[in-house]
Order: structure tokens, then C-alpha cells, then sequence
């Protein structure tokens, strides 16, 4: 909100902003490699939807998101997110560990600790599978369950015939 002044100035401004910031969520979403997401603050907004883009949220207690666009007459919000578009309600870090929008829920200090071991773990597993698992998560996700799962079974099939599966197995 702080730097809106200084990059809507114009007529096409606006669009051009939110242009690029969907573009932010969605290299997120679609970079091949997985994202983890450190939140040891407030994540408010914009920042709701970059932790959202991502694919593993790990918080410490300092953590908490939030749509406050609807305090200063501005539309905010993410897909199932409905209270805190329309009330500005900000969720904390034990109550998004509560709910399992966050794997873990640390102090301050082991924030970064958490979140390396668990890209260490995802990194020592072959990379074509990571890869491709992410894509086919993020492509069943509006699937049905029946399509979801046939396209996961060929993707798999695809998945076996790679060098990596070969050694693994």
C-alpha cells in the first residue's frame, strides 16, 4: 500500500501493476522447482497471495496473514478466503498450524532451521520426479477426482520410465 503511490501515477498504470503482481503469483505457482515459504511476520495482501502461490508454508509464532484491503477501501482477496476479504480478520501462526495451512509452527529462531532441513529433504530426491510431481499436483488441482487420478496414473507411467526411476527401483 505504501509504494501504490509511486507506481500508479498514470492511465494504465493499475493494469500494468496488477498484471505484473499475477505474474509474481503465478511464477511462483509454476516454477518447476518447489517453493517453500518462511513467514515470520505479518503476510498481508499481495503477500497473502505470494505465500499461497507457494507450495509448503512453514511459520514461527510472529506469523499471521491477512486481507486488510477492505480497511482502506480497496478489494483484496484469494480463492477461500472469504472472512478475511470481507472483515480484514488476520489469522496467526498456531491457528494456521491448527488448520494445516502450515506444516510447521516454530519460534523465530528455528524458522530457518525448519525450512533448510525441509529443502534438504525434498532436494535429495530425484529432481525429474519433484519436478514432475509438482506439475501434475498443481494441473489435478481443478480436476475432478476421477480425471485428477487418471492424469496422475499416466504421469506416473511417464515418471517410471526415466533414468531416475530406473535407479531408484
Amino acid at each position: 500500500l505504501k509504494g501504490r503511490a509511486d507506481v500508479i501515477k498514470g492511465p494504465g498504470d493499475l493494469m500494468a501493476h496488477s498484471r505484473r503482481t499475477r505474474e509474481c503469483f503465478h511464477a511462483i505457482r509454476e516454477c518447476a522447482k518447489p517453493v517453500i515459504v518462511a513467514i515470520n511476520g505479518a503476510a498481508l495482501g499481495s503477500g497473502v497471495a505470494m505465500v499461497a502461490s507457494a507450495d509448503i508454508l512453514v511459520a514461527s509464532d510472529k506469523a499471521s496473514l491477512g486481507l486488510p484491503e477492505v480497511d482502506v477501501g480497496l478489494l483484496g482477496g484469494c480463492r477461500h478466503a472469504m472472512r478475511m476479504a470481507l472483515t480484514g480478520y488476520r489469522v496467526s501462526a498456531a491457528e494456521m498450524f491448527r488448520l494445516g495451512i502450515v506444516e510447521a509452527c516454530t519460534t523465530p529462531e528455528e524458522l530457518m532451521p525448519t525450512v533448510q532441513e525441509l529443502a534438504r529433504t525434498i532436494a535429495s530426491k530425484s529432481p525429474v520426479s519433484t519436478r514432475m510431481g509438482k506439475h501434475t499436483l498443481n494441473v489435478i488441482e481443478d480436476m475432478s477426482l476421477r480425471d485428477g487420478y487418471r492424469y496422475e496414473q499416466d504421469m506416473t507411467a511417464i515418471i517410471g520410465k526415466t533414468e531416475d526411476a530406473k535407479e531408484a527401483q
